[in-house]
Parts: C-alpha cells; sequence; structure tokens
C-alpha cells in the first residue's frame, strides 16, 4: 500500500519549496528583497526590517501549514494500513481455517473450490508484497525526501532573514 498524499500537501510544500528558495536565491546573489516586485507592486523604498519580519511570517506560516498537512496525511495512511492489516488478518484466519478443516475431513468440490479460491487471493498479497518490495522502500526515500527538503530549505530562508536583521541593528 503506498502512501496517499493530499493535495493540501502538495500545495503547501511547493508554496514553501518556493517562497523559501526565492529567498535563498536571492541573498545568495547578493540581492534584497526590497529589490522585488510583488503583484506588481515595486518594494524599492520600503522600510526593509517590516519586510524582513513579513518575509519570516510567511515562512513561518508556510511550514505550520505543510507541518499540519503532513501530521494529517500520517494519521489518514495509519488508518488505511490498519483497514488493510485487518482485511489480511481475516482473510489469513479464513484460509487457515478451511485447510486445517480439509486436512481433517474430506469435504465437497464445492469447498475446495473455496479454499483454493482464498488460497489463491492470500498467496496474490504475499506475492505483491515481494514484488513491490523495491518500490516501498524508494516511496518510503522519497518521502522523506518531500519532507526535509522544504523543511531545511524553510530554516535556510529564515537563518539569511534572521542574520539580516540581526546586522541591521
Amino acid at each position: 500500500m503506498f502512501p496517499v498524499v493530499t493535495d493540501g500537501t502538495t500545495k503547501s510544500r511547493r508554496n514553501l519549496l518556493v517562497s523559501s528558495f526565492v529567498i535563498v536565491a536571492l541573498y545568495i546573489l547578493g540581492k534584497s528583497l526590497s529589490d522585488l516586485n510583488v503583484f506588481g507592486f515595486s518594494l524599492e523604498g520600503s522600510d526593509k526590517k517590516t519586510i524582513l519580519y513579513i518575509a519570516i511570517a510567511l515562512i513561518l506560516f508556510w511550514v505550520s501549514v505543510f507541518s499540519f498537512n503532513v501530521a494529517k496525511d500520517r494519521d489518514l495512511n495509519a488508518e488505511r494500513k490498519l483497514i488493510l492489516d485487518d482485511t489480511v488478518a481475516r482473510l489469513k484466519k479464513y484460509k487457515d481455517g478451511l485447510e486445517s478443516k480439509f486436512s481433517n475431513v474430506e469435504e465437497s468440490n464445492h469447498n475446495k473450490n473455496t479454499m483454493r479460491q482464498v488460497q489463491g487471493e492470500y498467496q496474490r498479497y504475499t506475492s505483491q508484497l515481494d514484488r513491490t518490495k523495491r518500490a516501498r522502500a524508494l516511496t518510503a526515500l522519497i518521502y522523506y525526501i518531500d519532507l526535509a527538503l522544504p523543511l531545511a530549505m524553510s530554516f535556510i530562508a529564515i537563518g539569511y532573514l534572521a542574520a539580516d536583521l540581526w546586522n541591521m541593528q
């Protein structure tokens, strides 16, 4: 079972990455936030401290939204896993019950067909687990990169902004 990532998480990750990347890129290029045009308005001549505080607030807002969305997705995925585990456990219990029943008593062809069908379903599930082991590992790696990159970029951006504020005093 591959994890679900909601639309809110995708959008907040994008917004956090874009805003953080722009700030980091500006500082790396030696530019100032007051050199930007935002929604067609020039920030030139605006109070630089106010711009820096607004930028920090923006980054903190998107960090919060992203973190809440990730927590929500984790809860949803945990619930999905519980449901899947319960379904698999019931299937396994049913399969084991049929197998023990047929090992003791000779039953009708209908019951044997039911047993073979249940065994086949369980075998498909276990085979799928084996076949998708690499995909699950890569999915986990991508999940952690998707989590770490926006947060790291935002902390770097906040660091640049805070250092700029500190140097203004």
